[in-house]
């Protein structure tokens, strides 16, 4: 029994909507939150970058949020690369941003790196949370991670180009 080219493109078009899915990141929602800082100790300004996954504003940050952080001032940087090297995340980003917030993040390096932002603004970040201070901060509006805005992209458009029909050749 010879099948219909209808179903051979039906069939088409779910393995490539499947394959396109499957591609995409385990978490599709990754948001990065910008941290500045006016420096006490450094010249002008630490900037953190705290990457999250399936995080809502407002509420308890938890390890299962977690994906990245790196923060770089003139005097010190450091980064957690992964959910592995963080030993501990506390507190929560507000509501609405631009704002203040308590953060605590902590690694897993013989000797801890933390940075912690308070609610009034101070902040520092280092061994002991000693290498940098500050008492005026902030987080900056979250932005979807461009790898995700891609993948969506590029999903969305490999499904337009199945349904484009062919044009019949006489």
């Amino acid at each position: 029994m010879k099948l219909p080219i209808r179903y051979y493109r039906s069939l088409l078009l779910t393995s490539a909507f499947t394959l396109a899915l499957g591609s995409m990141p385990a978490c599709a929602s990754l948001i990065t939150y910008e941290f500045d800082g006016v420096c006490s100790d450094c010249a002008g300004t630490g900037v953190g970058l705290l990457t999250l996954q399936d995080y809502s504003l407002g509420t308890p940050l938890s390890a299962a949020n977690f994906y990245s952080f790196t923060y770089t001032s003139n005097l010190f940087s450091m980064s957690i690369a992964s959910p592995a090297q963080l030993s501990n995340i506390m507190g929560s980003l507000p509501d609405t941003m631009p704002g203040t917030a308590f953060v605590v993040l902590k690694d897993t390096s013989a000797t801890p790196l933390y940075f912690l932002s308070n609610s009034d603004g101070s902040w520092c970040a280092g061994t002991n949370c000693t290498q940098d201070t500050g008492t005026a901060s902030g987080w900056a509006s979250a932005a979807p991670e461009p790898s995700t805005q891609l993948s969506v992209a590029a999903a969305l458009l490999a499904v337009a180009l199945l349904l484009i029909p062919r044009a019949r050749r006489a």
